[in-house]
C-alpha cells in the first residue's frame, strides 16, 4: 500500500489516491502499470482509446511533457520497487532455502500423472474401440436391411413375371416369354449383386470378419429363394394343374414381398395389377378344379385344392364343388314327389337318403379324399354336403316330414333323419371337422324342427293309458302269463308299458331324461293302485268287489318279482335296470366314459321306486296275513270254550290227546301257503317250494296271539267259577275224579296238550317258533299259563 507521502505527491501530480492505489502513476498512465499480461488487452484499449480518448490520454499535454511524465514515472516504479524488495527482503532471500525437496514431491507427482496418463490412454482405445464395433454392428444391420428390401424387391418383381408368363402358358400354351423373362431377371439381379458387393467391400475394409458373413448370408437366402421358385412337382399331373398350383405358390410369395417393400414404385405398380391377376387366376382354378372333379383324377384335383389353400380362397373352391356338382345330384334326387312318395313306407326314406348319399360321395370322391390332412380348412361335407342337402330337405319335405302328430310316423322320419345325419358324419375325414358339422347352423336348425317334447306327450299318454285301463279294471289273471311272469293283468300292463319306453319303436337318445322320468312315474301310478286299494279290513275295500286272498297272494308275488327287477344288484338280465343301461350305452358310446357311473345314477333314481315297492308289498303282506289269520282263528274263538264245557262239573276223564279242533287250526293257512307256491313256480323265476315262510310267520303271530287271548278268557271264566264256588260255602271240595283232579286242572291240561300241538303244527309248515319273538313269548306266555294248579292233588 502506498503510505502518506507517496499519496500525496500522488495528489500533487493530479492524480486519484483510491483510485491508482499503489502504482503511484497519473490516471491516464495506470493501466500500464495496473495491467498484467493476462488482463491487459490491447484491442480493449484501443477501443476504449477510441470511445473517450481524453479519458486514457490527455490530448493538450506535449510530448516533451509526456516524456517527462514517464520518466518521472520510471522513477517512481523503480523506487517502488525497491522499496518492495527491502520490506521483504528476509523471504526474498530465503526463497531457495524455502524450494529444498520440492523436486523430490515433483517427481513423485509426475510418476503418478504419468501412470494416471497411461491408464486414461487404455481407457481411451477401448472406448474408441467399441464405439467403432458398434458402428459397424449398425452398418452390418442397415446393410442386411438394405440388402433384404432389395431382396424382396427382386422376389416381388420375379414372383410378378413368372406369374404373368404361367398364366399366359394357361390361356395360351404355344405363347413363349422365356426370353423376356430371362433378359428381365438377368439385368435385376446383376444390378442387385452389384449394389451389395460395394455395400460388403465398404465394410470389409472395417471387419473383415463381416464381409464373410454377409456374403453368406446373402448366398445362402439367394439359393433358397431359387429352391422355392424351381420347385419339382410329380410328372404325372398335367401340364395345366401344374402351372396354376405353380402360379399360386408365385402369388403367394408375391403379396408377401409386396406387402413388405410398401412404398417403393416397383411394388405400388404390382399392387395396382395384383387384383386383376388374382381373378384370373381364381377363374382359371375354378374351370380346372371342376375338369379334375369330372375326370376323377385325384392327382389333380388335389393339385387344384391346393392351389386354392395356397391363395386363401377355400370357399370359392366349395362354391366351385357346390355350384356345379352337389346340388344338381340333390335338386334331381330330393324332389317334393319323391320325399312324399318315401314317407308312406317303413325304410323308403331311409333307402332314398341311402341312394343320394352314394351318388353325392361318388361325384365328390376326389375332393373328399384330396382334401385330407394337411389341407384342413376346406370343410366340404358341412359346408357344400350337408347344408345343401338339410337346406333342401327342410324345402321340399313339407311339414308332414316333421309333423309329430302320428308318433309312429314321426318316429320313422327322426330315425332316418339321424340315419342320414351319421352317414354325412362318416363322410368327414378327421375328428375335427366332424365336431364342425354337429355344431355347425345348418345341423342345429335341422335339429330345431323336430319336435320331440310333443312326441314325448303322446307316447306317454298311449302308455299311461294302457296301464290305467289295467287299473281301472278288476284285478285278474294274466293271460301272457308264460311269456311275462306276472300274474295280475294290471302287473303285466305296467311292465309292458316300462319296457316299451326303451324298446327300438317308441325311444329316441335325445329323450332319454323324460323316459327314464316317464318309466319312474308308471311305477308310481301302479304303487298308488296298491295303497289306495288294500285294506286291512276285508269287508269294505275300496276295490270293487274286494280282493280275494288269491288274488292277493298273486299280487304279493308280482310285487316280489318287480322288487327283484328294479334291484341294482339283479343278476336277471331282463331287469329295468339293465335294459335301461343297456339302451343308454348303446346310443352314448362314445360320449361316455364310465358305463359304471351310468348305472349308479340309474340305480340312484329306482332308489325310491324300490322302497315303495317294498311298503307296498308288506301292506299287501300285512291284508293277507290278517285274512289268513281270521279264517285260522275262527276254529280257536269256537273250540276253547268248549273245553270248559267237556270238563266243568261233568266228571269227565283227565284229556290224554289235544282237542279236535286245534288239528283244523292251519287249515287255511295250509292252503293258501300250497296256493302261494304254485302261483310262485308258475312264474318261474327258480324259486320253487322255497317262498311262503313270510305268510307262515304273519299268520302264526296273529294266530298265537288270538289263541292266547282265548285262553287268557277261558281261564279267567274258569278261576271265576271256583271262587264263586268257594263263596257260596258248598261244604264240598271241587270235583275230582280219576286220580282227584280238578276241573280247572283239567282243562289246563287240555290247553297244555292242545298248545303243544299247535306248536308242532306251526313248525311243521315252516314258522319259527324259537327265534320269532313274537311267537316265542306268546307260546311262552301260553305254556305257563296252562300249567297244572300246585295244589291240587
Amino acid at each position: 500500500m502506498p503510505d502518506a507521502k507517496h499519496k500525496a505527491e500522488i495528489v500533487e501530480r493530479g492524480g486519484n489516491s483510491d483510485l491508482d492505489g499503489d502504482t503511484g502513476l497519473p490516471g491516464h498512465l495506470r493501466l500500464f502499470a495496473e495491467a498484467t499480461d493476462d488482463e491487459f488487452r490491447v484491442d480493449i484499449f484501443i477501443q476504449e482509446y477510441l470511445k473517450k480518448p481524453e479519458a486514457l490520454v490527455d490530448p493538450h499535454v506535449a510530448l516533451t511533457e509526456l516524456g517527462k511524465e514517464l520518466r518521472s514515472a520510471k522513477r517512481t516504479l523503480r523506487n517502488r520497487l525497491i522499496d518492495l524488495l527491502n520490506k521483504n527482503y528476509k523471504d526474498f532471500v530465503g526463497l531457495p532455502g524455502m524450494l529444498e525437496g520440492t523436486s523430490d514431491s515433483v517427481s513423485v507427482i509426475s510418476r503418478e500423472l504419468e501412470s494416471i496418463k497411461d491408464q486414461v490412454s487404455q481407457v481411451h482405445r477401448s472406448t474408441v474401440a467399441v464405439l467403432e464395433g458398434k458402428s459397424a454392428t449398425e452398418r452390418r444391420k442397415a446393410l442386411k436391411a438394405r440388402q433384404t428390401m432389395l431382396e424382396m424387391l427382386q422376389l416381388a418383381r420375379t414372383c410378378y413375371v413368372d406369374l404373368k408368363d404361367l398364366l399366359d402358358k394357361y390361356d395360351n400354351p404355344s405363347q413363349t416369354t422365356q426370353g423376356v423373362q430371362k433378359f428381365k431377371k438377368t439385368t435385376l439381379v446383376s444390378r442387385y449383386r452389384a449394389l451389395v458387393s460395394r455395400q460388403i467391400q465398404s465394410l470389409s475394409l472395417q471387419q473383415g470378419k463381416i464381409h464373410v458373413e454377409e456374403e453368406t448370408e446373402a448366398k445362402s437366402l439367394v439359393e433358397a429363394k431359387k429352391l422355392a421358385n424351381s420347385e419339382k412337382f410329380p410328372k404325372n399331373l398335367s401340364a395345366s394343374t401344374t402351372l396354376l398350383e405353380r402360379a399360386a405358390r408365385q402369388m403367394v410369395l408375391m403379396k408377401v414381398a409386396v406387402d413388405t417393400t410398401k412404398g417403393f414404385t416397383i411394388s405400388e405398380g404390382i399392387q395396382m395389377e395384383l387384383p386383376n391377376i388374382e381373378l384370373r387366376l381364381l377363374k382359371a382354378l375354378r374351370s380346372t378344379l371342376f375338369a379334375s372333379i369330372r375326370s376323377k383324377s385325384l392327382d389333380e384335383t388335389r393339385q387344384c385344392l391346393r392351389a386354392f389353400h395356397y391363395c386363401d380362397a377355400t370357399k370359392q373352391a366349395e362354391e366351385v364343388v357346390l355350384e356345379q356338382v352337389v346340388r344338381p345330384i340333390v335338386e334331381e334326387i330330393l324332389t317334393k314327389e319323391a320325399l312324399i312318395k318315401a314317407q308312406t313306407g317303413d325304410s323308403k326314406l331311409i333307402e332314398l337318403f341311402d341312394s343320394l348319399l352314394t351318388e353325392v360321395k361318388e361325384a365328390c370322391r376326389t375332393v373328399l379324399l384330396g382334401s385330407v390332412f394337411p389341407l384342413t380348412s376346406y370343410k366340404f361335407v358341412t359346408r357344400v354336403i350337408a347344408a345343401n342337402i338339410l337346406t333342401t330337405l327342410q324345402k321340399n319335405g313339407g311339414e308332414e316330414l316333421f309333423a309329430p302328430y302320428i308318433p309312429a310316423r314321426f318316429l320313422r322320419h327322426y330315425q332316418a333323419s339321424r340315419h342320414l345325419l351319421a352317414s354325412l358324419v362318416n363322410l368327414c375325414p378327421d375328428r375335427t371337422r366332424k365336431q364342425f358339422l354337429l355344431a355347425s347352423p345348418e345341423v342345429d336348425k335341422f335339429e330345431s324342427r323336430w319336435s320331440l317334447p310333443v312326441y314325448f306327450q303322446l307316447r306317454y299318454q298311449e302308455l299311461r293309458k294302457a296301464l290305467d285301463d289295467a287299473v281301472s279294471a278288476p284285478p285278474k289273471a294274466s293271460a301272457l302269463l308264460v311269456k311275462s311272469g306276472f300274474l295280475l293283468d294290471t302287473t303285466q300292463a305296467l311292465w309292458k308299458s316300462v319296457n316299451r319306453c326303451w324298446e327300438d319303436g317308441v325311444f329316441i337318445h335325445r329323450l332319454t331324461h323324460r323316459f327314464f322320468k316317464a318309466t319312474l312315474q308308471l311305477f308310481r301310478r301302479y304303487i298308488s293302485w296298491i295303497t289306495s286299494g288294500i285294506s286291512p279290513d276285508p269287508d269294505p275295500s275300496r276295490w270293487s268287489p274286494a280282493p280275494a286272498v288269491r288274488g292277493l297272494l298273486a299280487l304279493e308275488a308280482d310285487l316280489s318279482k318287480l322288487i327283484r327287477l328294479t334291484s341294482p344288484t339283479s343278476p336277471n338280465s331282463n331287469s329295468i335296470i339293465n335294459t335301461i343301461c343297456t339302451r343308454v350305452e348303446s346310443h352314448h358310446q362314445q360320449q361316455l366314459k364310465d358305463a359304471e357311473s351310468v348305472r349308479s345314477l340309474i340305480s340312484a333314481g329306482f332308489r325310491g321306486v324300490s322302497g315303495e315297492l317294498e311298503n307296498a308289498r308288506a301292506q299287501v303282506a300285512q291284508s293277507v296275513a290278517l285274512r289268513v289269520s281270521r279264517d285260522c282263528s275262527s276254529a280257536l274263538v269256537a273250540g276253547v270254550p268248549r273245553i270248559k264245557q267237556k270238563y266243568s262239573m261233568t266228571g269227565n276223564a283227565p284229556p290224554t290227546g289235544p282237542s279236535g279242533y286245534v288239528k283244523g287250526v292251519f287249515e287255511p293257512l295250509r292252503e293258501n301257503l300250497e296256493i302261494y307256491r304254485r302261483l310262485v313256480e308258475t312264474q318261474g323265476d327258480g324259486r320253487e317250494g322255497k317262498d311262503g315262510g313270510w305268510l307262515v310267520g304273519a299268520v302264526g303271530r296273529k294266530v298265537v296271539e288270538r289263541y292266547l287271548s282265548a285262553s287268557e278268557d277261558l281261564l279267567q271264566v274258569v278261576k271265576k267259577t271256583e271262587a264263586i264256588l268257594t263263596r257260596l260255602n258248598k261244604k264240598r271240595r271241587p270235583t275230582k275224579a280219576n286220580g282227584g283232579m280238578s276241573d280247572a286242572d283239567k282243562i289246563r291240561l287240555q290247553l297244555r296238550l292242545d298248545v303243544e300241538f299247535f306248536s308242532s303244527e306251526l313248525r311243521a309248515l315252516g314258522g319259527d317258533t324259537d327265534s320269532d319273538s313274537g311267537v316265542s313269548d306268546a307260546l311262552g306266555q301260553l305254556r305257563d299259563m296252562v300249567k297244572p294248579d300246585e295244589k291240587a292233588v
